[in-house]
């Protein structure tokens, strides 16, 4: 696995940077988002090849264009069409399917499915590695970027570094969503903590005011009080007269 390949040589300061294409913004948007139980697959196999990878990236590739498919997400206008594609696709996935390497793009990701990805590999004691950065795709590109510190500790499952890093992790997810779900959860989440401040100011007005009207001060100029109001309630009688 690449990721463990890396912690074997990295120096311990040291910082791996990734710039991922989104595949929602490239040749890659007709195509199925890599997961964490495929990878597991690739990785206890030992596959170098994947057949399946090389069936969807020759059959499923389309117009390379991050501008266009910011502005046309759900467009189906250049979903692959042609015959020959598929023929092209089929030969090089039995290619694959008996050992022969075929190059391709394999891993497909998007930010939410690859933050995803990292999320099981630290529960399954695969990634040595904490999150420091992380940059979701800017509009009209696509690329999102990270950057990751080895860190060993990870690997030691409920170790305090363990913990904290899932929970980073989660939090990533929340922030960078793929889907209008996830979008609308993360409008919920955002209106729930303005709501839970808002109702903590008003209960910091109300203990205010109820100290205020406890206090010696207040009951002491409660006659002046009643005097001002009556004074005020006979000049308006006056006014009007």
């Amino acid at each position: 696995m690449f990721f463990q390949d890396i912690s074997n040589i990295i120096n311990p300061q040291g910082k791996v940077c990734l710039s991922i294409p989104d595949k929602r913004y490239c040749f890659d948007h007709f195509r199925i988002p890599t997961s964490f139980a495929e990878c597991y697959d690739i990785y206890i196999r030992r596959i170098n090849n994947s057949p399946l990878r090389i069936l969807d990236y020759f059959a499923s590739t389309t117009i390379n264009d991050s501008t266009y498919w910011w502005k046309e997400t759900n467009n189906f206008e250049h979903l692959p069409k042609s015959r020959n594609k598929f023929y092209a696709a089929k030969d090089n996935y039995m290619k694959a399917l008996n050992g022969e390497f075929i190059d391709g793009h394999f891993s497909v990701f998007t930010p939410e499915t690859f933050l995803l990805l990292v999320y099981y590999m630290i529960c399954y004691n695969l990634f040595p590695f904490k999150c420091v950065e992380f940059q979701k795709t800017e509009t009209n590109s696509s690329e999102f970027n990270c950057v990751f510190e080895l860190e060993p500790h990870i690997l030691i499952e409920d170790s305090i570094e363990n913990k904290k890093e899932k929970e980073n992790i989660i939090n990533l997810l929340i922030k960078n969503p793929d889907s209008d779900c996830s979008m609308i959860i993360l409008e919920n989440l955002n209106l729930k903590d303005e709501l839970q401040k808002s109702n903590n100011d008003l209960e910091i007005t109300r203990n205010d005011l109820q100290a205020v009207l406890s206090s010696k001060s207040w009951k002491i100029t409660e006659p002046l009080r009643k005097i001002k109001k009556s004074l005020q309630y006979t000049m308006k009688n006056i006014k009007n007269r």
